[in-house]
């Protein structure tokens, strides 16, 4: 009976381990792994986000030794307005709620707060994960990322394509899936820009 019970335990556990993009997902968290071990796991990270309408976000998380310890978050575009490189300012803001079609009055009463804060904000130390309701990544390390990628985003399911991508010199920057037949906003996963150490 321990045989068949042992047996039995195997291909359940072999039957939880298959997921798409296998190989180059181990490539990429062994990759992971050196990385971490490296950098005393202490790094920064950008992801990114966006909607068929032409607005763009991303969201910073600096994690020092396995902590998040900082989440910045900025909208890149709406529709044809971009970010100064600066930052948002009064004239850029102007001009992105001219196509959003609303005073800042108007959006203030709306989303209860003023658009140049709803545009850019940063949290620091225990003010981390404060900000919700946002369309900003919450504040989770590469662990939990690489996590979710294997046990949820890239698990095997019908009609879907899954997708991943290592173009964080040999780093997770994409990892996915998109449902048959969806029009529009359809990726579930993560993009990633940018990995690097502090």
């Amino acid at each position: 009976m321990k045989k068949v019970f042992g047996f039995l335990l195997i291909l359940l556990v072999s039957a939880c381990d298959n997921f798409e993009h296998k190989s180059e997902y181990e490539k990429s968290f062994q990759k992971w792994q050196s990385f971490k071990a490296a950098t005393h796991n202490s790094y920064r990270y950008i992801l990114t986000g966006s909607t068929w309408t032409g607005v763009s976000w991303e969201t910073e998380l600096v994690v020092q030794k396995g902590e998040v310890t900082e989440r910045k978050f900025r909208y890149t575009h709406f529709e044809s307005v971009k970010r100064p490189v600066t930052g948002w300012d009064a004239a850029s803001a102007e001009e992105a709620l001219k196509v959003l079609g609303m005073t800042s009055g108007q959006f203030t009463e709306r989303s209860g707060t003023a658009f140049l804060e709803y545009c850019e904000w940063e949290e620091k130390g225990v003010e981390v994960g404060t900000h919700t309701g946002t369309s900003a990544s919450s504040p989770i390390t590469l662990d939990s990322i690489y996590q979710q990628a294997r046990n949820e985003w890239l698990r095997e399911r019908e009609n879907v394509t899954t997708y991943f991508e290592a173009r964080n010199e040999g780093l997770i920057s994409s990892a996915g899936y998109v449902e048959d037949n969806c029009a529009d906003d359809c990726f579930r996963g993560v993009n990633i820009r940018l990995i690097e150490k502090l």
